[in-house]
């Protein structure tokens, strides 16, 4: 069982259109409302949010209702025209806009592209947000596509947050050596519905896949487990401490979360791991529209 204490939930979908399955034209309001209460009403506590997911971080506290749940926001990618000290304002500048936006709710910061902390003006950088998030009360981190780079940059810095991809094909995680205590979120678990979509119609629209993907469904089917579960049960089992971020479009799939998050045990599974970064990367696919 996977407690829903330790779900976060994505909102990046109800500020623009978003995954392989994802509406047009995003979440309805209305819809995203819905999601939030019936989520907050199951126990979850956590979202995750950004300045770069539409409208998602302007109106996410309008959404939840006046729950107090806690978030995750993002700084984005750095502006390269800048001087060094307009970067310094620059993150100043968004940091406080984001907690202006979110309240009381705010928790963690993190460097949406942590390649930002590793140029010339990193140091600097680092310094300027740490103040600020200090004198906010709030956590500061980093959000990578690679284990090794937050490895590397937590060498460097007093990283206390990081957010990192892991999903049954994408478990680098298992064997990260990051060090603690860095709380730790996972997101990608379902790789945009990739891994729970039928193998045809996923295959279709992201072609690298569709090897992995019929291993999966053969995997999924001789172990008598939903892909869900399957999903929920591998991530849980090489990251057991980590808070799994997730995204949801209706309160449909918030029931089958659920569902499957109260049956899933962590599980390892190494033998359905994939090496090929176009196949779990979702800025690698060439995706089919």
């Amino acid at each position: 069982m996977i407690d829903t204490n330790k779900i976060t939930l994505g909102t990046v979908q109800f500020g623009m259109p978003y995954g392989l399955n994802g509406p047009d034209g995003g979440v309805a309001t209305a819809v995203a409302k819905e999601v939030l209460e019936l989520a907050w009403a199951a126990g979850i506590r956590r979202l995750d949010t950004a300045p770069g997911y539409g409208r998602a971080e302007e109106i996410i506290v309008e959404l939840a209702g006046g729950r107090p749940f806690e978030i995750t926001t993002k700084l984005p990618a750095l502006q390269d025209d800048l001087s060094e000290c307009a970067q310094e304002e620059w993150v100043s500048r968004h940091i406080r806009t984001s907690a202006s936006r979110l309240g009381s709710g705010l928790s963690r910061v993190l460097f949406h592209h942590a390649s930002d902390l590793e140029g010339p003006s990193a140091n600097n950088l680092w310094s300027r947000a740490q103040s600020e998030c200090d004198t906010l009360g709030l956590t500061l981190g980093v959000s990578s596509y690679d284990p090794s780079q937050v490895e590397r940059l937590a060498r460097k810095y007093p990283i206390a947050a990081a957010q990192l991809p892991g999903n049954a094909f994408d478990q680098r995680l298992a064997s990260a050596a990051l060090p603690r205590p860095i709380e730790l979120e996972v997101r990608s678990v379902f790789l945009q519905g990739l891994l729970l979509g039928g193998v045809e119609k996923m295959a279709e629209a992201v072609p690298s896949a569709r090897s992995a993907l019929r291993d999966w469904a053969e995997w999924c089917t001789s172990h008598a487990m939903s892909r869900a579960v399957a999903a929920l049960s591998i991530v849980s089992g090489f990251a057991p401490k980590a808070n799994l971020v997730v995204g949801l479009d209706d309160p449909e799939q918030l029931h089958d979360l659920l569902e499957a998050a109260a049956v899933a045990s962590p599980m390892r599974a190494p033998e359905i791991a994939v090496s090929d970064p176009a196949v779990f990367r979702p800025d690698q696919w060439a995706v089919r529209g």
